[in-house]
């Protein structure tokens, strides 16, 4: 689940990006902002399911703790052991995979910035045409 978020949030990311390159181009303007909103949809979908496989992560942990120190009392050392090695080798993936997904997160937010900013002056270069437009036309 973390990396089909990662490449979702890398998608967005590249449609930003190519968003700040057509910025003059209105009608590829028009389209690019539908493809961004589509993909916006699929990261806020895929991070709702994420987050719900982190609740249902959470429970299973727990479970596994619950019956580790079970199969210890019972003497069953073998088992106790090996499903703590599950358990650590699963949260050391996970602590990896959320690593990456932070990073994306980050450069998500960067060209967003980039984006806003970018956008910002191309309607204030916009506006301040018009305004030199119409006092020509007076």
């Amino acid at each position: 689940m973390e990396n089909e978020y990662v490449q979702a949030v890398h998608k967005l990311t590249d449609m930003l990006s190519y968003k700040l390159q057509v910025l003059d181009n209105d009608a590829e303007l028009e389209i690019v902002w539908d493809l961004v909103l589509q993909f916006r949809s699929d990261v806020n979908e895929i991070k709702r399911k994420k987050e719900e496989m982190e609740q249902l992560y959470s429970s299973v942990q727990k479970l596994m703790d619950i019956s580790a120190e079970v199969a210890f009392i019972a003497g069953a050392e073998y088992a106790s052991t090996c499903a703590g090695e599950r358990l650590y080798s699963s949260q050391r993936q996970l602590e990896l995979t959320r690593a990456l997904t932070a990073e994306a997160e980050i450069q998500l937010n960067q060209v967003e910035l980039k984006d806003i900013e970018a956008t910002t002056k191309h309607h204030e270069k916009k506006e301040k045409e018009k305004s030199e437009q119409d006092k020509t036309d007076k």
